[in-house]
């Protein structure tokens, strides 16, 4: 199965692309298997091509402070995108789809929903991020996002 791979590799299709297109195609003919007339006699093996994905580039003190600063000037809004950012490590997605309806301001808590799995997600504010996102948050309606960034299209 590798064998078909490499020309795949390019700027287009990277190994975790591929590794996810391989993943599919084991799902579907495990799919294929589990019919009363099976419609698959069995599930090839597919070997996942090695990924190295790890996170590199971490900010530094003065990198931290600096771009704090800068968000400050922008306005309160980006100063909770980057230090919510910043604390949980979230996705891009999951920043700017947060509304002001998964915060509880008195327990401190924000509310992500379930996950995929059905666990539920919920996660504790740290002091400084409860602070910011208190001003993020006030007097807007439940159903508001946090914060009020324009989408690209």
């Amino acid at each position: 199965m590798l064998a078909s791979c490499p020309f795949r590799i390019d700027v287009n299709n990277t190994i975790a692309t591929i590794n996810r297109e391989l993943a599919l195609l084991k799902s579907a003919y495990n799919h294929g298997t589990e019919h009363t007339l099976s419609k698959v006699r069995f599930v090839p093996h597919f070997d996942m091509l090695q990924e190295n994905n790890i996170r590199r580039g971490f900010l530094q003190d003065e990198q931290y402070l600096r771009l704090s600063r800068e968000c400050a000037v922008e306005g309160m809004w980006l100063v909770g995108l980057f230090e919510t950012a910043y604390a949980y490590c979230w996705r891009e997605d999951e920043l700017l789809t947060l509304r002001i309806g998964q915060l509880d301001l008195l327990a401190k808590i924000i509310d992500l929903g379930e996950t995929k799995n059905g666990d539920q997600r919920m996660i504790t504010m740290t002091e400084h991020v409860f602070e910011v996102l208190v001003r993020c948050a006030g007097g807007k309606k439940s159903r508001i996002c946090v914060y009020p960034v324009r989408r690209r299209s």
